[in-house]
């Protein structure tokens, strides 16, 4: 098991794979302090699994592919969303989910439109 994961862009590699791997990741990646990714996906890309557990999770400036969902499949205690799609009557829908016990407890959720 992976301590921590961080998966940086590669602004001089254009992965024409990011979809398949970042849903690979996402679904295989056992890690229990932090992951972060910050790897460009496309706008298609639709991850339906669970995540979690882990202490951080961070999706860096291409957060575009987070629902609401993924919000509450999410299995974090911190949480950070760059370039989030999510509309604010989600992140009340989210809000009202976590403060009736539907998701772990939670310090920070950061989405940043």
């Amino acid at each position: 098991m992976l301590e921590r994961f961080v998966w940086p862009k590669n602004p001089k590699y254009n992965n024409s794979n990011a979809d398949e791997t970042v849903d690979h990741v996402l679904r295989n990646a056992r890690v229990p302090l932090f992951c972060t990714i910050d790897d460009n996906v496309s706008d298609d890309f639709k991850f339906n699994g669970k995540l979690g557990p882990m202490k951080q999770l961070f999706i860096r400036s291409y957060g575009h592919w987070v629902t609401l969902n993924n919000l509450m499949n999410f299995d974090s205690i911190t949480i950070g969303v760059d370039g989030s799609r999510l509309s604010v009557p989600d992140l009340f829908s989210f809000l009202r989910h976590w403060r009736t016990g539907g998701s772990p407890p939670i310090d920070v959720s950061i989405p940043a439109f």
